[in-house]
């Protein structure tokens, strides 16, 4: 729906002022319900109970935490997880985990501070927040985005449609199985 509101020249200029100042992902409030807000490289002017734009994302709620067992299925706010030793025929986000079948998965959110190890880093973890800052994934949206966890440590984290890996070379031995990890959204 769109609108048309009327701004003063007090509130322009308190615009122009707020957006040469302002970071990344903060928003301000005009009043008669506008709220603007500075993304990456675009500002946003919207109705102030509008809410941030997720499509791209498959979010979970925050504050996730739950522990998956292998032949386990998941469904929850309109997603399915599945954790198997047999691999899917669907074209469902698979994730392939060549790890050993005792680790304890977890599927969760990032608490403050959260720290992982990605893939071709040799070996250098990197906090979650800085990983998501590089990769401009909106402030509000990244305490829902969904971790994979192996006994604790971050072994994978899922933006949009792609599984972006850690460096799993100290859950590898052999031999290893591979766990596959189905994400997907329920049918209607």
């Amino acid at each position: 729906t769109v609108s048309t509101v009327t701004l003063d020249a007090n509130q322009v200029s308190r615009a122009i002022e707020w957006v040469s100042q302002a970071r990344v992902g903060t928003a301000i409030d005009l009043g008669q319900g506008v709220r603007l807000r500075l993304g990456y490289d675009t500002i946003f002017m919207e109705h102030e109970t509008d809410s941030i734009d997720s499509v791209g994302y498959q979010l979970i709620p925050k504050d996730t935490n739950i522990s998956l067992s292998i032949a386990s299925e998941l469904n929850f706010n309109g997603i399915k997880l599945v954790l198997s030793l047999d691999k899917p025929n669907d074209d469902e986000s698979i994730l392939y985990l060549p790890l050993p079948k005792n680790l304890l998965i977890s599927l969760r959110t990032r608490p403050t501070g959260d720290r992982f190890k990605p893939h071709g880093m040799k070996g250098r973890s990197k906090k979650i927040k800085d990983w998501m800052i590089d990769r401009k994934i909106p402030r509000q949206l990244r305490d829902q985005i969904p971790l994979i966890t192996a006994n604790e440590g971050i072994i994978a984290i899922r933006v949009g449609n792609t599984w972006h890996l850690a460096d799993l070379s100290q859950y590898i031995v052999k031999p290893n199985h591979i766990m596959y990890l189905t994400l997907g959204q329920l049918n209607s």
